[in-house]
């Protein structure tokens, strides 16, 4: 086997003077437009080694091999090239090749400057409004190599703009922005093929809310709700979280500190021991942008006693309750103006509706209880006057 240098032109191998010659791939930038190497097999099957020397000044610099193929005419790259030194060249080899076996045993094989693979990029696509907007970016290739970046949104601040990783500042304002880099080989004028970034900034939700409670009758859906005075929350007092944002195409998350969450836009919760609970809502858009809102609630120990309810079945203030906070014991008596017991309970929760013990509609007027209560603190004990209005 012997190499042979010939003019590729003379043998219409298609490397003209400007540099330019076909590809089978888009593997390589340029290739030698001086001389290509003849390979004539003259005996053996083996794969073979095949290295080219060449002087890096006279020759100038390549970097990988490739070899013709008459069929459809093309150069193709042979990749998994090896660099070295010979004495005074420079080589580039490449193993396990099998040399042309058709009746002329003939292979051609030149020098060529192999274009860097498409970068990878690495970095947040996603940006939420008002979030920190420098953001660092990694292109995959050789990191010793230079690289060109086109920033369109954006600018880079880090000290070296051709470095494979750089920190990028984003404009404030909602949109697509766009990166584009290109790796730059060693060799003169040979690059990657772009790669193109999209980077999004999404517009981020407001959480926002505020709590309020039925002032009363706890554990009543159709209650009204006036906005709470958080010194006075009660256990098992009936509290509305009204999300003040629309319902609009949002996830929301509640966390009520006791074990209890929520999904929905405007919960009810109650808490049923005394502490302090703090209350979170996380709204998260479709875009993946989010925000939170907090509250604190304090439950206490306490009473609280209405003078007036209407049970007329109107859905409000149906019922006389007092509602009682961290209570161990707890009895209720209500009495009419002459003293006959109508109404008795040992259930803090449970209130009276006005029906008599006999299950029979009280009429209205004003009536007289009596409360004999325990918590783990101190003993209550009130009386008092509520009126039954109809």
């Amino acid at each position: 086997m012997r190499f042979v240098n010939n003019d590729p032109s003379t043998d219409s191998l298609f490397i003209t003077n400007d540099t330019t010659f076909n590809f089978l791939d888009t593997t390589a930038c340029y290739a030698n437009n001086r001389f290509y190497h003849e390979v004539l097999k003259t005996k053996g099957d083996d794969n073979v080694k095949i290295t080219i020397n060449f002087d890096s000044i006279i020759d100038a610099n390549w970097d990988a091999i490739a070899n013709w193929t008459w069929w459809p005419n093309h150069w193709v790259n042979l990749g998994s090239p090896i660099a070295g030194v010979n004495k005074d060249f420079k080589s580039i080899a490449r193993k396990n090749l099998s040399i042309n076996d058709d009746p002329f045993k003939r292979d051609y094989f030149v020098l060529i400057a192999q274009r860097p693979s498409p970068s990878n990029l690495n970095g947040q696509t996603r940006i939420c409004y008002g979030e920190p907007n420098e953001i660092n970016y990694f292109a995959s290739g050789d990191p010793t190599n230079k690289y060109h970046w086109s920033i369109y949104g954006g600018n880079i601040i880090s000290p070296d703009t051709a470095s494979n990783e750089i920190t990028i500042q984003w404009e404030n304002y909602l949109g697509e922005k766009n990166i584009t880099v290109k790796e730059l080989s060693k060799l003169p004028n040979c690059t990657s093929f772009p790669t193109a970034y999209k980077v999004n900034v999404y517009p981020k939700p407001v959480a926002d809310f505020v709590v309020a409670k039925d002032n009363n009758k706890p554990l009543n859906n159709d209650a009204t709700f006036f906005e709470i005075d958080s010194s006075t929350v009660l256990s098992y007092d009936l509290l509305s979280f009204i999300n003040l944002a629309p319902d609009s195409n949002c996830n929301y998350f509640w966390d009520f500190s006791d074990g209890g969450s929520s999904s929905k836009h405007s919960p009810f919760h109650t808490f049923s021991a005394l502490g302090n609970y703090q209350v979170m809502l996380l709204t998260t858009n479709q875009y993946g942008c989010s925000d939170t809102a907090y509250t604190f609630i304090d439950v206490i120990e306490g009473m609280y006693f209405p003078n007036v309810f209407t049970p007329n079945g109107d859905g409000f203030n149906d019922v006389f309750a007092l509602r009682g906070s961290g209570m161990k014991s707890f009895v209720l008596s209500i009495f009419n103006r002459w003293g006959v017991l109508m109404y008795e309970t040992i259930n803090p929760y449970e209130g009276w509706d006005g029906k008599t013990v006999a299950g029979l509609m009280a009429p209205g007027g004003v009536y007289y209880y009596i409360l004999n209560a325990k918590s783990e603190k101190q003993e209550y004990k009130y009386t008092g006057f509520v009126t039954l209005v109809k």
